[in-house]
């Protein structure tokens, strides 16, 4: 498949991902985040921009620049051909205990769970 054809698939599942999170949650007290927000992962002690960010309550940073989140409620990750493998490792397992990553890819059936 080239590869601006897999560009536009995964354009039009990050924007159906963004879209059915906020819905979901228009009516909780959570916030839906896209790229634009940076995640400290504890266990890697990696710095990440994952696709869809879920908070609810009081979010948490790492300083007064508020500009990395630490207590993200749900991560979901569009995985890309090329980083797929990489995305379904452990990049963003652990990253609190009150956390949920999902990994979603056109490839396959079914979310990666941590």
């Amino acid at each position: 498949m080239p590869w601006a054809e897999r560009a536009a698939i995964m354009c039009g599942l990050f924007l159906t991902l963004v879209q059915a999170v906020g819905l979901l949650l228009r009516s909780k007290r959570c916030e839906v985040a896209s790229t634009d927000l940076r995640v400290w992962i504890p266990a890697s002690g990696l710095y990440t921009y994952p696709d869809v960010v879920v908070t609810c309550g009081a979010e948490n940073f790492q300083d007064d620049h508020f500009d990395v989140l630490l207590n993200p409620m749900l991560i979901i990750e569009v995985l890309s051909p090329s980083a797929e493998d990489y995305d379904r490792g452990h990049k963003f397992c652990g990253v609190s205990n009150d956390s949920v990553y999902a990994g979603v890819s056109h490839r396959r059936a079914g979310p990666m769970l941590c």
